[in-house]
C-alpha cells in the first residue's frame, strides 16, 4: 500500500504514459519512508504485472546479496551478484515487455560490483530500466548516481498517514497515536498497524 508520495507517482506515470521512462532511477530516502513500495509499484507498471504477483515475472529481477555456507546474507553485494543480474538482462524480454532490476540497499555495492554495474547503466540495451534504493547518495559512487535520475523520497504528513490508516479500518485515535509515533515513516505506522503485540512491547 502506497501511503503519500503523490507528486512521485504523477511523475513517474508520466514518464511511462509520454515513454521517457529512465533506463535506471535511483530512489533515495529513510527506511521505511515508502521507497520499496513505490518502486514495485512501478516495476509492475512496466512489466504488466501487479506488484504482488511481480516475483512471478520473468522480466523483473530483484538482486539479492549472497548467503554464506551457514544461510546468512553477506554485508555487501558483490561482482558475481552483478554478472548474474548481466547475464539474465542479456536475454530477450519473455513477455515482451520492459526489463525491472530492483536493487535494494545499493549502498551496499562493493566497489568492483559498482564498477560492473556501471557499465551496464552505460549501455543500457533495449527496454530495460534499474531502479536502485539508498539512503543517502553521498554512500554510492559518484559515477553511478550520474547515470540515474535520482527521485527523492521526504517524510509523509501525518494527516495523511491517517487517513491512510483510516481506509484500513484502524480507529481514528489509534491512527493518530500510530502516525505520530512513525516520525512521517508510513512503514512503521504500518507495521504497528498490524502488529498489536510488536506495538505493545515497542511501546513499553
Amino acid at each position: 500500500m502506497i501511503i503519500g508520495h503523490q507528486l512521485i507517482i504523477n511523475f513517474l506515470e508520466r514518464a511511462i504514459a509520454n515513454d521517457r521512462v529512465a533506463h535506471a532511477y535511483l530512489f533515495l530516502g529513510s527506511e521505511h519512508v515508502g521507497k520499496r513500495t513505490v518502486a514495485e509499484w512501478f516495476a509492475g507498471k512496466l512489466c504488466g504485472t501487479p506488484e504482488e504477483k511481480l516475483v512471478q515475472n520473468p522480466d523483473f529481477l530483484e538482486l539479492k546479496r549472497a548467503t554464506d555456507d551457514d544461510g546468512k546474507e553477506q554485508k555487501t553485494i558483490g561482482i558475481d551478484e552483478i554478472r548474474d543480474l548481466k547475464s539474465r538482462f542479456g536475454l530477450s524480454s519473455l513477455l515482451n515487455s520492459w526489463k525491472v532490476a530492483l536493487i535494494p540497499d545499493a549502498e551496499s555495492l562493493t566497489l568492483q560490483a559498482a564498477n560492473a554495474l556501471l557499465k551496464m547503466l552505460e549501455e543500457p540495451s533495449g527496454k530495460t530500466c534499474f531502479i536502485l534504493l539508498a539512503k543517502h547518495k553521498d554512500l554510492l559512487p559518484k559515477t553511478v548516481i550520474s547515470r540515474c535520475a535520482i527521485v527523492q523520497f521526504h517524510l509523509v504528513p501525518q494527516a495523511t498517514i491517517v487517513k491512510s490508516l483510516q481506509a484500513l479500518g484502524v480507529t481514528d485515535e489509534r491512527g493518530i497515536e500510530l502516525a505520530k509515533l512513525s516520525c512521517g515513516l508510513p512503514g512503521v505506522a504500518l507495521k504497528f498497524a498490524r502488529d498489536n503485540e510488536g506495538y505493545k512491547k515497542y511501546t513499553e
